[in-house]
């Protein structure tokens, strides 16, 4: 019993590929800026320590903020490439939540505002996406 409950965790966890939430992303009509940055980093990451620890990293992320965008020069600098789309996304957040995006993202430390959306966004949306492709067939 215990086995099939580890082997199914596996199994789905090997559904978190870059094809996967490269579809993902463009089928959540994310901007292609945010796309093209997030699936650099996660690049690096599957170069770095492997796939299925880089599968394990992003299912445990679960409404975190990925550490490159707890750098606020990296996140300042994906705002300013997508701005207009990470905006839409944070009032798409109130309207969804029905919270403001200052409560919402209480406890991101980071002084300045758009380092703070941007870190919402992500957090938020990225989950989204690992969860979509998990619930697949």
């Amino acid at each position: 019993m215990i086995w099939s409950k580890l082997n199914f965790k596996k199994r789905s966890l090997s559904k978190i590929n870059l094809i996967n939430i490269k579809n993902k992303m463009i089928e959540d009509r994310f901007d292609p800026a945010v796309i093209g940055e997030l699936l650099e980093i996660f690049e690096e990451r599957i170069n770095r320590n492997g796939e299925s620890a880089f599968q394990k990293w992003l299912y445990e992320l679960n409404f975190s903020v990925p550490e490159e965008y707890q750098n606020s020069e990296q996140a300042i600098h994906l705002y300013n490439k997508a701005s207009n789309w990470l905006e839409k996304e944070v009032i798409n957040l109130e309207r969804e939540t029905r919270l403001t995006w200052e409560i919402q993202g209480e406890d991101l430390q980071e002084p300045n505002e758009h380092v703070r959306k941007t870190q919402l966004v992500i957090r938020h949306r990225l989950t989204e996406v690992i969860l979509d492709i998990l619930d697949k067939k």
